[in-house]
């Protein structure tokens, strides 16, 4: 039924993933959230340690593969956008070329701090979700029957990104602007 209307699996699964991640905060999304507190995995001996390295690597494995590890130059962007900074470039270099700049520099910090964000993520992900219903995801996409509960949870994912990753996007933001306000004193 999907790929009748245009969509193919993934891509849906991409957009609702980036549509939860990208909501402002100030949209009525909870902002409390936390993890549960929980043994670790060490403190079960090498076979756990083992568990806990496949469930981490799946859970790259599914940020990488559903381009979640793009939401930071999503959530960049929305935060710049309107500054006083990218206002003073855009009144000095007109629109487009001031677009161009700032998507430019995004994109560049995306490459800086992608790893540090595809980490957070990681985190954020097993904590709502084990290996198996990852991989799951991965590989089936919509048809996953994990898949709605991946829907339901996007306000509380969407959430816990920014707060887990808020050091993350800080650090993206902060060299976005500075490199923005230097282009316009040069």
């Amino acid at each position: 039924m999907l790929r009748r209307h245009g969509f193919a699996p993934r891509t849906l699964l991409r957009a609702a993933l980036y549509f939860g991640l990208t909501l402002p905060a100030a949209a009525g999304m909870p902002g409390g959230f936390s993890a549960p507190e929980m043994a670790s995995a060490e403190s079960f001996g090498p076979t756990l340690e083992l568990a806990a390295t496949d469930a981490r690597v799946t859970a790259l494995r599914f940020i990488r593969e559903t381009e979640l590890n793009r939401n930071l130059s999503l959530l960049v962007l929305n935060d710049v956008k309107t500054t006083p900074e990218v206002a003073a470039l855009v009144e000095r270099y007109g629109f487009e070329a001031a677009k161009t700049i700032v998507v430019r520099l995004i994109r560049d910090a995306q490459g800086t701090y992608g790893a540090a964000w595809d980490e957070v993520m990681a985190d954020l992900y097993q904590q709502h979700f084990t290996a198996g219903e990852l991989a799951s995801l991965v590989a089936d996409h919509e048809a996953s029957p994990h898949f709605s509960r991946l829907m339901n949870l996007q306000a509380d994912l969407g959430a816990g990104a920014r707060e887990k990753g808020s050091t993350v996007i800080a650090a993206a933001r902060a060299r976005v602007l500075g490199e923005v306000a230097a282009l316009t004193r040069s």
